[in-house]
Order: structure tokens, then C-alpha cells, then sequence
């Protein structure tokens, strides 16, 4: 089973720069409701001044020291966004991503992002058993017919592929043991 990001420090740079951590000069630390504690010192690097972040805590192995590079997008309605960049060399190769988070997984050393780390979220583990899944699909598809239908807005074209889907989901959970109701009652006074 993958690492989940549930089970990582997580440094994340919307906040940091919210608390106005993100400017040259800026310094403090950072602490998790484990007992787990970075120092965090900002500083434009020559000669292009880039912001970077130089992180310092105690990994695993000892004292451990990492520039993160932070990169300002301009969005479409205004102002400025930052960005991690991803310099982690987990395959000899810097992964470059720009990231708003950054994740140090349990003995891991340094910081880097979810795709360096091949993290995953607890969300997408809990969905693994498939008499569950074909459960949630199909009332997921009947409170889609439901409301379109309530609107109006319910063509043949519609119906058909909604009852290709239904029928399959339905097989699905019939060969699992889960018996469901085609054509569940309405509730009184709706």
C-alpha cells in the first residue's frame, strides 16, 4: 500500500505566505502537533534574485539543510501567486514541478512533492472494495436522473445512456450480493 499524505509533514506555501513568511529577509519556525520542528529562512539568491526558502530541521540522519525555490505566477484576476519548485533528486533528475504543497514522508529526508514520493490521499484507498463502489455508482446515477428529471431537462438520448450505465452497475452489484431497488418509493408529501 502506497504512503498517504495524511501520514506526512506537509509544508504548504498558501499559508506560509499568508503569514508573511514569503518575503526576503523573513525568518521563525514551523511546528506540527507531533513535536516535529523546522527553521525557515527566506532569501533572494544571486544572480537572478529568486525567493528561496532554506529550510533546517533534523532528519533522520542528522542535520539537514534544503533550498526550495519559490516561483510568483501572475492569475488572470490580479495580484500574484506563490509556487513551490520541486528541486528533489530522488532519480538523479530534479522533478521541477511547481507545487503548492510539499510533503516529508516518515524517514524520509528532504522535502519534496507528492509525484517525487508516489503519495497518495486516504480518500482514494477507502474506494478499493468494488461491491461498494458499484453501490455509491448507481445511487450516485438515480439522484441524477431524479434531478434532471424534476427539471424537466431529460431527453431519450439521455434515458438510454442512463439506463446502459444503470444496467451494467446494477449487474455489477447483483453478482456482489447487494441487492438494490430499481425503482426505490418516493417519500409521502414530496
Amino acid at each position: 500500500m502506497k504512503t498517504q499524505v495524511e501520514d506526512c509533514l506537509a509544508l504548504d506555501v498558501n499559508i506560509l505566505n499568508r503569514k508573511g513568511a514569503l518575503r526576503a529577509g523573513c525568518m521563525g519556525t514551523i511546528s506540527w502537533s507531533g513535536g516535529s520542528e523546522i527553521g525557515i529562512f527566506a532569501y533572494e539568491r544571486e544572480p537572478d534574485f529568486e525567493l528561496v526558502l532554506r529550510l533546517s530541521y533534523s532528519g533522520r540522519y542528522g542535520p539537514v539543510s534544503q533550498i526550495i525555490p519559490i516561483i510568483w505566477t501572475v492569475p488572470n484576476y490580479g495580484g500574484k501567486r506563490p509556487w513551490f519548485r520541486c528541486d528533489h533528486q530522488g532519480y538523479g533528475v530534479g522533478c521541477g514541478r511547481r507545487v503548492g504543497k510539499l510533503y516529508l514522508p516518515p524517514g524520509a529526508m528532504y522535502f519534496a512533492c507528492r509525484h517525487c514520493y508516489d503519495l497518495t490521499y486516504q480518500s482514494r484507498q477507502e474506494w478499493t472494495n468494488p461491491t461498494t463502489k458499484a453501490l455509491i455508482k448507481t445511487l450516485n446515477l438515480m439522484q441524477e436522473l431524479d434531478r434532471l428529471g424534476r427539471k424537466g431537462r431529460r431527453s431519450r438520448h439521455f434515458t438510454e445512456r442512463f439506463m446502459r450505465k444503470y444496467a451494467q452497475i446494477w449487474e455489477q452489484s447483483r453478482k456482489a450480493g447487494i441487492p438494490i431497488d430499481p425503482f426505490p418509493k418516493k417519500k409521502k408529501g414530496r
